[in-house]
C-alpha cells in the first residue's frame, strides 16, 4: 500500500510539472499564422466589471496581433478567421486520493490559443478539442472556488462550460489578477513567443543584473501571497482567509519590502511612471511558484517552482535574498 501511494504521488508530481508554470509556452510556430488576425478575449458579458479598464490597459501593450477585442462567448461563430486567436480563462480540476477521501486542486490559467482550421468547416458549438494551445499563464485561485464554481465538478467539454459564471474580472475568485497584472502577464508571454522560446515549470529564471537592484529598492508584496492555503477536501469549507504573518515570512529576507492590498498593487502597476519589482506567488494544492516581476516590462526576473508544497515560507524568501546578494 505504501509503495502504491508513493507511486501515485510521483505520478501526480509529473502531472503538475507538465501543467503548471507561470508562463508555459507550448507552440511558437503559430505566430506567423495569427499575427495578421484579431485576438479575441472571450467573456460572458461585454460589460463585465472593470471591462473598460482592462481593455484600455491591454490595448496599450498588446503587440502580438493586429488588434485585441472582447467577444461574448455566445457570439463565437464561423464568421471568424482561422488566423484569429483567443484568450480565455480556463481551469483543470485534479483529484488526489487522501486516505478514505480525496483532495481537489483547481489549476486556473489564462489560455492563449487558436482554432483547429477544421473547426471552421463544421456547424456546431466550439469544443475544447478544437483548441490549439499556444501558451498558458498560471493564476492562483481562491480555495472557495471549488464550492462556488460547481461547473468544475463535471467534465466540461466546451469553452462556454469552462467559463461557467466566471468573467474576465475573475469574480473575486482569482489572486494575482487585475488589469495591471494581466498586462504584465501578456507582456511576458509576448516576449517569449516572439523570441521563439518554449518554457515550462523546470525552467527556473534568475536575472542577476535586475535582482541586484533589489538590494536598494523595495520589493512590493500583494497581501494575497500571505494567505494560508490548505488541501481541498470535498464536503468541508474550503474558504480560508487567514494570513501568515509577514514579519515571520520575511525574517530571512535581508532587504526592504512592503505589503500592499492586491488592488493597491495592481493600481500601482498601471499608474507608476517608474518601474518597480513585485512578488508574484502562485499556488494550488500541490505546487507553488515564487516569482519577481518588473512592473513596467512584465519581465520575470526571478522564478522558482516547488512541487508538493503549499504556502509562501521564509525559506523561499531566503533563497531570493541569496540571489539578490550575488
Amino acid at each position: 500500500m505504501i509503495k502504491r501511494y508513493a507511486l501515485l504521488l510521483l505520478l501526480l508530481f509529473f502531472i503538475h510539472i507538465k501543467t503548471q508554470a507561470q508562463v508555459t509556452i507550448l507552440d511558437t510556430k503559430k505566430i506567423d499564422r495569427i499575427k495578421n488576425g484579431v485576438t479575441y478575449v472571450l467573456v460572458n458579458r461585454l460589460d463585465f466589471y472593470g471591462a473598460k479598464k482592462y481593455m484600455e490597459v491591454l490595448k496599450k501593450s498588446w503587440t502580438l496581433t493586429k488588434e485585441l477585442r472582447f467577444m461574448a462567448v455566445d457570439d463565437f461563430s464561423k464568421n471568424l478567421s482561422p488566423d484569429d486567436s483567443f484568450l480565455s480563462l480556463q481551469a483543470t480540476l485534479i483529484r488526489m486520493p487522501v486516505g478514505a477521501t480525496y483532495s481537489e486542486s483547481l489549476n486556473y490559467y489564462l489560455a492563449f490559443w487558436t482554432c483547429d482550421p477544421a473547426y471552421f468547416k463544421k456547424d456546431r458549438e466550439l469544443k475544447l478539442s478544437d483548441e490549439e494551445m499556444i501558451a498558458k499563464i498560471a493564476i492562483s485561485v481562491d480555495p472557495k472556488a471549488i464550492v462556488d464554481v460547481p461547473d468544475f465538478r463535471r467534465n466540461a467539454n466546451s469553452v462556454k462550460q469552462i467559463l461557467g459564471s466566471m468573467d474576465f474580472d475573475g469574480n473575486n475568485l482569482l489572486f494575482n489578477w487585475g488589469p495591471g497584472m494581466v498586462k504584465n502577464y501578456l507582456q511576458q508571454m509576448t516576449r517569449l513567443l516572439l523570441a521563439g522560446k518554449k518554457m515550462s515549470l523546470g525552467d527556473n529564471i534568475t536575472n542577476p543584473a535586475e535582482l541586484a537592484k533589489l538590494s536598494t529598492e523595495t520589493l512590493f508584496v500583494p497581501n494575497t501571497a500571505l494567505i494560508k492555503f490548505r488541501i481541498f477536501f470535498p464536503g468541508k469549507s474550503n474558504e480560508d482567509k487567514e494570513e501568515n504573518d509577514a514579519g515571520s515570512i520575511f525574517e530571512k529576507y535581508a532587504y526592504n519590502y512592503k505589503v500592499l492590498l492586491q488592488d493597491e498593487l495592481d493600481k500601482k502597476i498601471i499608474e507608476s511612471d517608474k518601474p518597480f519589482f513585485y512578488l508574484l506567488f502562485i499556488k494550488d494544492s500541490t505546487n507553488k511558484l515564487v516569482c519577481v516581476i518588473n512592473s513596467q516590462t512584465g519581465e520575470t526576473v526571478y522564478y522558482k517552482g516547488t512541487s508538493i508544497s503549499y504556502n509562501l515560507k521564509s525559506g523561499d524568501l531566503k533563497d531570493l535574498s541569496k540571489e539578490i546578494s550575488k
